[in-house]
């Protein structure tokens, strides 16, 4: 078994990526491996054009604020330590550049699943990481009850 001895797990705040969050503090816990929990803070988010001109939109204390609430994560294991990152922007560049700073041995993310025109056009920020990372790299997303029995 390969040793994991930090784990990378971005996180939007979403469903997803907070199934992702338990997932990476168990193998944390199972490894003896330290977390790296990281928010990106999309460099185009909070900013609008008016008249030819970006506009910046959030507050000077958005980038605290995420953290406060990047730190609301909480891994349920008090010997698994964690680190809390907030990163201003592109998501996929920052989790890479993180991923290669930190030395990250594994990357644990969550993915929308976008499929379609979405994902033709966009791209998946999932896949865009699976591709470029200097690392394993696993994907999840939230567990979904089973179909329930047709009844006839």
């Amino acid at each position: 078994m390969v040793p994991f001895r930090t784990i990378l797990c971005p996180t939007d705040f979403s469903d997803y990526a907070r199934a992702a969050f338990h997932l990476a503090c168990s193998l944390a816990r199972q490894h003896g491996a330290k977390l790296i929990l990281l928010h990106v803070v999309d460099v185009l988010y909070g900013k609008q054009t008016y008249g030819g001109f970006e506009v910046e939109i959030r507050s000077d204390d958005y980038p605290k604020k995420q953290m406060e609430t990047l730190q609301e994560l909480r891994c349920p294991f008090p010997e698994v330590p964690v680190e809390y990152v907030v990163a201003e922007g592109s998501p996929v560049e920052q989790i890479l550049r993180v991923a290669q700073q930190k030395q990250a041995d594994l990357i644990v993310m969550g993915t929308h699943g976008e499929t379609g025109l979405r994902r033709m056009l966009l791209g998946s920020i999932a896949e865009q990481v699976l591709r470029a990372a200097p690392c394993p790299v696993v994907t999840t997303r939230p567990a979904t009850p089973p179909p329930s029995a047709c009844k006839v």
